[in-house]
C-alpha cells in the first residue's frame, strides 16, 4: 500500500537526479510516431458523438488507463446538459417547473447504481457566473422551499464571494476584500444549510457548503459538510475532488490527510465510479505544483508526472506534462499531452491553436480547420487563428476563404506581412489582378 514515506521517497529519487530522459532531437521514428498519433486524433475528430469522439481519442504512449475510466471521464465531460442559455428561456417563459423537473431527473441519474451520472454538477456549474444573478433571483422568487432554486441562488453568490476574494493567497488580499467576501459567505451558508435539509441527497449543496466554508475559515462547518456529505454519497466524484483540495496544505491540511482520504475513501470508489480514478493522483499533482511554483528546472518531475497519471486522467497533471515538454524541446510528446486536456474538458485558446498549426503542418486539413475555429469561439477575431485559417485554405486551394481570413488577421502587427503576402497569393491564383497590384504596393 502507498504510503507518505514511499511517496516522499519517490518524489525525491525523481528530483534529485539530473533529467536525461528526454532531448530536443527527434528522431525519425518517434517523428513518424507523432505523425501517426496525430491521425488517429484526425479521425476521433471525425466523430460527430462528441462521447464517442472522445472514447476515440488515442491514449498517451506508455500509459493505459481501463476503458472503464475513459468513458466514464468521457461521459462527465461531455454528456449533454441543460445550458445557461435554455435555463434563461425556461425562466424567461416563468416555466420553472421544466427546470426543477430537469434538475431531479440529472439527480435521479446521479443515485443510479448502473450508469451513475455526475451531470447535476456540471448544470450547476454553469450557474457559478456572474451572469446568473437575475436567473436564480427569479428562480428563488417563484420556488422558495425548493432545494434546487436554493442551491441555484447560493452557487451564485458563491462565485460573488470567489470574485470578491480573488485569486489571490490570504496573505496577499487586502482586508477590504476578505471583508467583502465574508460578507457573502455568511449570507450564502444558511441557503446551502436550507438546501440539504430539504434535500438530503442533493450534493451540490454539500460541496459548495464545504468550498464556501473553506474560503471563509469556518472550520467546525466545513469538516460537517465533508462528513455529511460522504454519509449521503461517499463516492461522488466532485465531493471528492473538493474535498482533496480542501486538505490540501494551502487550505490547512497536509499531505498525510490527503494520502489517508486517498486510500480509505477513493481507492474503493474506483470500482463503482472509475471516474475516481484520477483524484488517486491529486496528491501527486500539488507536490508537483509547488515545486514547480519555486523551480525553474522541473523537467525531472515528468517520472512523477507519469507514475500519477498511470492511476487516471488528471488533467492537471497532464498540462503540468506539457509545459515541461515544452521545456525540454520534445514538442511532440507535448502535444500529446495537451491533445488530451482537449479531449477531455477542453483546452483554452493557444491550445487549439497550437494542435490546429501542427496538424496543418502534417496535412490533417479538417482537423485543424475545427481546432483553429474553436480558438476564434474562444476569442473572436484572435489574429493566429485568423492567420492559420488562410494558410490552410490556401493549402487546400479554396482562395476565396483564404483571402477573407488574411485581410482580417493583417491587422495584427505580428501577422500582418505573412497575413498580406497570403492575401496577395491568393489574389493573384485567383487571377484578380486589379486588386493584387494595390496590395503589393502596400506591402
Amino acid at each position: 500500500m502507498l504510503n507518505l514515506k514511499h511517496l516522499v521517497a519517490f518524489f525525491v529519487l525523481s528530483t534529485s537526479y539530473p533529467f536525461t530522459g528526454y532531448t530536443a532531437e527527434v528522431s525519425k521514428q518517434q517523428e513518424r510516431d507523432f505523425k501517426a498519433y496525430l491521425g488517429r486524433i484526425a479521425t476521433a475528430e471525425a466523430i460527430a458523438d462528441p462521447i464517442q469522439r472522445c472514447i476515440a481519442y488515442p491514449d498517451l504512449p506508455g500509459i493505459i488507463w481501463t476503458e472503464e475510466h475513459i468513458k466514464a471521464h468521457c461521459q462527465y465531460h461531455h454528456e449533454q446538459v441543460l445550458s445557461f442559455k435554455n435555463m434563461q428561456e425556461l425562466a424567461g417563459k416563468g416555466d420553472f417547473l421544466a427546470l426543477e423537473a430537469t434538475f431531479a431527473d440529472y439527480q435521479a441519474r446521479h443515485e443510479r447504481d448502473e450508469n451513475q451520472s455526475e451531470i447535476i454538477h456540471r448544470a450547476y456549474e454553469q450557474i457559478r457566473t456572474g451572469e446568473a444573478g437575475d436567473l436564480t433571483a427569479a428562480w428563488l422568487a417563484h420556488s422558495p422551499e425548493n432545494a434546487f432554486a436554493i442551491t441555484a441562488r447560493a452557487e451564485y453568490l458563491r462565485s460573488m464571494a470567489w470574485k470578491a476574494r480573488g485569486e489571490k493567497y490570504s496573505a496577499d488580499t487586502s482586508k477590504q476584500r476578505l471583508k467583502e467576501m465574508s460578507i457573502i459567505v455568511q449570507q450564502t451558508i444558511p441557503m446551502y444549510q436550507k438546501a440539504i435539509k430539504l434535500n438530503p441527497e442533493l450534493l451540490p449543496a454539500y460541496i459548495g457548503l464545504l468550498n464556501i466554508a473553506m474560503m471563509d475559515s469556518e472550520g467546525a462547518i466545513e469538516r460537517q459538510a465533508r462528513e455529511q456529505g460522504l454519509k449521503a454519497d461517499p463516492e461522488c466524484a466532485d465531493l471528492i475532488g473538493n474535498i482533496l483540495t480542501s486538505l490540501k496544505p494551502r487550505w490547512g491540511g497536509d499531505y498525510k490527510e490527503m494520502l489517508e482520504f486517498t486510500e480509505s475513501t477513493v481507492k474503493p470508489s474506483i470500482k463503482n465510479r472509475p471516474l475516481n480514478g484520477q483524484y488517486m493522483a491529486n496528491i501527486f499533482e500539488d507536490i508537483i505544483d509547488a515545486y514547480t511554483s519555486k523551480n525553474s528546472d522541473d523537467s525531472a518531475l515528468i517520472h512523477a508526472i507519469s507514475e500519477g497519471l498511470k492511476y487516471g486522467a488528471n488533467e492537471d497533471l497532464l498540462e503540468e506534462a506539457e509545459s515541461i515538454y515544452d521545456k525540454t524541446g520534445r514538442n511532440d510528446l507535448g502535444y500529446m499531452y495537451v491533445a488530451q486536456v482537449v479531449r477531455f474538458r477542453g483546452g483554452v485558446k493557444e491550445d487549439y491553436n497550437n494542435l490546429g498549426s501542427i496538424l496543418a503542418d502534417f496535412e490533417y486539413y479538417p482537423t485543424a480547420l475545427k481546432f483553429f475555429e474553436k480558438a476564434l469561439e474562444l476569442k473572436p477575431n484572435d489574429p493566429y487563428a485568423q492567420f492559420h485559417l488562410a494558410r490552410t485554405y490556401m493549402k487546400l486551394r479554396n482562395y476565396d476563404t483564404a483571402i477573407e481570413y488574411a485581410k482580417k488577421s493583417r491587422s495584427s502587427p505580428i501577422h500582418r506581412l505573412d497575413s498580406q503576402l497570403a492575401l496577395i497569393e491568393s489574389l493573384l491564383r485567383l487571377e484578380r489582378w486589379d486588386e493584387a497590384l494595390p496590395e503589393a504596393v502596400q506591402t
